[in-house]
């Protein structure tokens, strides 16, 4: 009973603890994963466009020489030099054309690379190559595929800032659910402490009270718990040790009666000798004051049999070290309300 309370209690906390922390888990993975795609599509995209940078520089080159080249450096024919821009630009136009920016400025490095084919290749018509055009087709390709990567770089640029904000945003919502979650931790063990704490210290402060020899100290059995159980198996305790001193106490009386009883026979043919005894010595001076003793005796056995008749608890005194004897005066006292242990005494009350 007590561990499905802990589970009930703790159980959704450490639940939705586990919810919170696998969504998050889930987010941070997807937002660095697309990071690490937009890391990666940028080094690809750069490293294409270093490519052809560097293809259409030595085009341009080559072409600002004079006579203007149609071979470049390596013997690579410029129309084949051509046919690699052209394969480059088609392997990043998936990428450009995811901005407006970069898909115009990649279109019109398109445009310009084929009429600079167009304007080196030679023809029937016109076989001759035309330099002034060529060059600056070449110098405008290379601004083209400038504009290109500034676009990128820029478009690359804007989805790290959004995915930096989203992770802003994700860790600023962990932090608020985790903080709500401590404190619905903390709510829920202080609940859980309470099931466990208030029922121990009433049952501490039972044992302290029976302790004492207050025999009337109970707890409450209210609880449908392991902690009823043991409230109820105190108090069985108890009642079974109060069972058994008033049966001790009523045996005690019993004995009282009995011995008083006799005593009081025997005290009374005492107290006639003594009687007699004065009546017959006169007034001798030696007689008066032993007889008085003897009646001062007889008296304080009297009482003494009188409170042992009106015991109420068994009330054991230190005397002499190492024996407890029976401290009649304080055991035919009425029960306090408050019950405290005199240093030397050792008590048992029963009500």
């Amino acid at each position: 009973m007590v561990r499905r309370k802990l589970l009930l209690m703790l159980g959704p906390v450490v639940a939705t603890t586990l919810v919170v922390a696998i969504v998050a888990a889930s987010f941070l993975e997807g937002t660095l994963t697309e990071l690490q795609q937009i890391v990666a599509s940028l080094q690809a995209f750069g490293e294409t466009h270093t490519v052809l940078a560097e293809q259409s520089l030595a085009v341009e080159l080559a072409l600002r020489q004079h006579p203007p080249q149609t071979t470049l450096p390596g013997g690579v024919p410029l129309q084949k030099q051509l046919d690699a821009i052209d394969e480059g630009l088609r392997s990043i136009a998936l990428d450009a054309a995811r901005d407006a920016d970069a898909g115009a400025a990649l279109a019109q490095a398109g445009k310009q690379l084929a009429l600079l084919r167009a304007a080196t290749a030679p023809s029937q018509t016109d076989p001759q190559l035309n330099p002034e055009e060529a060059i600056r087709l070449a110098g405008a390709l290379r601004q083209s595929l400038s504009k290109t990567s500034q676009a990128a770089q820029a478009r690359v640029l804007t989805l790290q800032r959004g995915v930096a904000a989203r992770l802003r945003v994700i860790l600023f919502g962990m932090t608020v659910a985790f903080i709500v979650l401590i404190n619905l931790s903390l709510f829920a063990i202080l609940r859980a402490s309470k099931v466990f704490i208030d029922p121990v210290e009433e049952l501490v402060q039972a044992t302290r009270t029976l302790a004492t020899g207050e025999l009337s100290a109970r707890v409450s059995e209210r609880r449908a718990d392991e902690f009823g159980e043991l409230a109820r198996a105190f108090n069985d305790m108890a009642i079974n040790l109060q069972h058994q001193e008033s049966k001790r106490l009523e045996t005690m009386r019993q004995a009282a009666l009995a011995v008083n009883h006799e005593l009081n026979n025997a005290i009374h043919i005492l107290s006639l000798q003594v009687d007699t005894l004065a009546r017959t010595s006169g007034d001798a001076q030696s007689m008066s004051e032993p007889l008085d003793r003897i009646r001062k005796a007889l008296a304080r056995i009297t009482k003494t049999l009188d409170s042992l008749k009106r015991v109420r608890r068994i009330v054991l005194t230190d005397y002499v070290a190492g024996v407890s004897m029976l401290d009649i005066e304080r055991s035919s006292r009425a029960p306090t309300a408050t019950s405290e242990v005199e240093p030397g005494v050792r008590g048992l009350r029963s009500e």
